[in-house]
């Protein structure tokens, strides 16, 4: 029979029973340790137990009543160890008369025991290897969950592992990263630059930091150095935060403060426009940007501000626009991004006709006049080369800029309506002035 120490070392418990006699396993009670304490001291002093007369062996007086139950006369027990503790034992009972074990027996349950040792080594070897690969499977999945870039370089600066977040941020493999240097994937150098941030970690054991540009995103660099059992650097956790979003955003809300600033200064709506364009150049795409004021009387638009790279339509001059993307953003009232696929659905179902050049994305907002709410003008964005060059950000971002530039009509509209009654005004007055003098 197979005993086995249990989990908590209390019990030696039966895992399999072969009898001899009816050629058949059984089962069998479990045997609690505590009462067998000659037993098992005798196993902890020698490997193998041999008793020809178990009945009358001092070792086994604990265990008279199982042996007498199972009409047991000689045993013969060899331990299983392992990491030097008592883990099982491997037992020959002979029933019903005494027997005088030989040596070849004695060997035989050695080696029985040693075979057991060895299958249970390699069974928790695989259980090791399996939870090793399973923690390894879970270590990667994670690693490559994370939305930073992460590398571990070495002390040579020498990159031994990467995620897939660095190798999509710097635009190669895993298998191309892995043993190059982070100066050539990141910095494009073939040596550390002035200014490296692991060599100033080299010199100050902590955290060392950089923004840069990386295929034009921006990114915040982060170094953690690692150390050893010794406190000896032996490489550094190098991380990509992409912050593009968060500085452009940063940069947003700047350029939409300006913008809102100066919408309230004086000028003409020209310079004025001119000056929105150059503000928004810093956080949108755009190289083709147009202003269209609509008249409601004549139902024409006409074109205060107009930069293209293919077009050129500034001036006073009025327009019809009726079925332009133009046109649909007054009447609907609402920001739109128009892809050439919307365009298409566009024609069929509102009839929109093609104004000038083709782009691939289009971008509009309504101006809209603050006191009556109504829309009385557009201003559009287009790229000709980038279909997903906005994004629905850039078309909230332009929404507000196109509320500030119809708060600058409304306040010229009304400083204008306000000189025109002044000059009204003073006529009157000198009109009056002279009718008394006469």
């Amino acid at each position: 029979s197979i005993w086995m120490v249990d989990a908590n070392n209390k019990y030696l418990e039966c895992q399999s029973l072969y009898h001899l006699d009816t050629a058949s396993y059984q089962s069998s009670n479990p045997l609690q340790i505590q009462q067998f304490p000659s037993y098992f001291d005798a196993l902890e002093l020698n490997s193998i137990l041999l008793s020809n007369d178990a009945q009358k062996d001092p070792r086994l007086a604990e265990m008279q009543g199982y042996l007498k139950l199972n009409n047991i006369q000689s045993m013969l027990d060899s331990t299983i160890i392992i990491d030097g503790k008592l883990k099982g034992v491997i037992c020959l009972e002979q029933i019903g008369k005494q027997r005088k074990w030989q040596v070849d027996e004695e060997a035989f349950v050695s080696t029985l025991a040693s075979l057991c040792t060895q299958m249970i080594l390699n069974e928790q070897r695989k259980k090791a290897d399996f939870e090793a690969k399973k923690l390894s499977e879970n270590w990667n999945l994670s690693f490559n969950a994370i939305k930073d870039g992460i590398a571990i370089l070495d002390s040579n600066h020498r990159i031994i592992q990467v995620n897939n977040a660095f190798a999509q941020y710097v635009k190669s493999t895993k298998e191309e990263l892995i043993n190059s240097s982070c100066y050539i994937t990141v910095h494009c150098n073939t040596h550390p630059h002035k200014n490296c941030p692991f060599v100033r970690l080299k010199e100050s054991k902590a955290r060392e930091t950089e923004i840069m540009m990386i295929h034009d995103r921006m990114f915040e660099l982060i170094l953690d150095p690692i150390f050893d059992e010794n406190g000896q650097l032996t490489g550094a956790v190098h991380m990509l935060n992409d912050i593009t979003e968060k500085n452009r955003f940063q940069k947003t809300m700047e350029v939409l403060v300006d913008i809102s600033k100066f919408s309230y200064g004086e000028g003409d709506i020209r310079s004025f426009l001119k000056r929105v364009h150059e503000q928004i150049s810093q956080i949108l795409i755009s190289k083709n940007l147009y202003v269209a004021l609509y008249s409601k009387e004549t139902e024409t638009y006409t074109f205060p501000y107009h930069e293209d790279e293919k077009e050129f339509f500034e001036g006073e001059e009025a327009m019809s626009l009726k079925g332009s993307l133009t046109d649909y953003v007054r009447q609907t009232g609402k920001g739109q991004i128009i892809t050439e696929e919307i365009e298409f659905e566009l024609r069929k179902t509102k009839h929109i006709q093609q104004f000038g050049e083709p782009s691939p994305v289009w971008l509009g907002a309504p101006i809209i006049n603050g006191l009556s709410n109504e829309v009385i003008g557009v201003i559009a964005v287009q790229d000709y080369n980038d279909k997903d060059a906005y994004s629905r950000n850039d078309l909230e971002i332009l929404e507000i800029i196109a509320h500030n530039i119809g708060s600058f009509i409304d306040r010229i509209k009304s400083m204008n309506e306000l000189k025109k009654a002044k000059e009204m005004a003073e006529e009157s007055d000198r009109l009056k002035s002279a009718f008394l003098a006469n």
